[in-house]
């Protein structure tokens, strides 16, 4: 599925929850952490005993959290900003068709020429190309550098929350950074699911597809895709109960 189109079905399921109780860019920044934190702890529990029905539904969860920030903000320019980040034949760091960055990498360059049709590109397109560019390098760093690494650019997004206030950026600008750093979210959680080589995308949709997982079970009428739950926890999963 398109990654464009992905997103709209992911409004469609939980913008208007997400809409009524999750009102601050804040706190979706804080939903999204909490999802990270549930698979930093799947992995710290699995002691090497690979579930991948589980370590799926906790890539998931990440995606579908990204996808709500990007909601909040109705016409954020994410693919866009996620194209000139990473739509390009070359890192963008190091100008290499496969990356050879060290840990002291440079700033991000402009270089390289954008693939064509980068813009309608499905989710997997863009984790299999993310892979061919980074995947060797991210295979030498062990899954804690990963997970530091997803939890860095979180971070990161809630810096720029708590700095808007007082931003001086233009209104553009504070848009490409905030859609920047949810690239860099989404990049950051490819280079784990490549690592335990999971295609996100389809265990995406066997946990989304047909709408809200929780409540989706209780009807069956042509509205079913659109999530009906009340108000929710802000809670981290209990892993042995899933």
């Amino acid at each position: 599925m398109k990654l464009r189109k992905l997103i709209r079905h992911f409004v469609k399921i939980y913008g208007r929850r997400n809409n009524v109780f999750l009102q601050g860019f804040l706190l979706r920044i804080d939903f999204l952490s909490l999802a990270a934190k549930d698979l930093n702890t799947l992995i710290r529990k699995s002691k090497g005993i690979f579930d991948s029905r589980k370590f799926g539904i906790a890539l998931s969860r990440i995606v579908a959290r990204i996808f709500c920030i990007i909601q909040y903000f109705i016409r954020l320019p994410f693919l866009q900003n996620m194209r000139n980040k990473y739509g390009r034949e070359v890192c963008t760091y190091c100008d290499e068709v496969t990356c050879i960055c060290d840990e002291d990498h440079p700033q991000f360059r402009n270089v390289g020429h954008f693939i064509p049709g980068t813009l309608t590109w499905a989710l997997k397109d863009w984790q299999v190309h993310l892979n061919s560019v980074y995947g060797k390098k991210n295979k030498q760093d062990s899954i804690e550098a990963h997970l530091n690494r997803l939890s860095d650019e979180i971070d990161e997004l809630r810096e720029i929350a708590l700095e808007m206030p007082n931003t001086k950026l233009e209104l553009y600008g504070l848009e490409r950074k905030i859609s920047t750093e949810l690239a860099d979210c989404l990049a950051r959680l490819f280079a784990i699911a490549n690592y335990y080589d999971i295609d996100v995308e389809t265990h995406l949709l066997n946990r989304y597809g047909d709408g809200c997982p929780t409540c989706m079970k209780e009807y069956t009428d042509s509205r079913r895709k659109t999530c009906r739950c009340g108000q929710f926890e802000m809670k981290l999963l209990d892993w042995d109960k899933i």
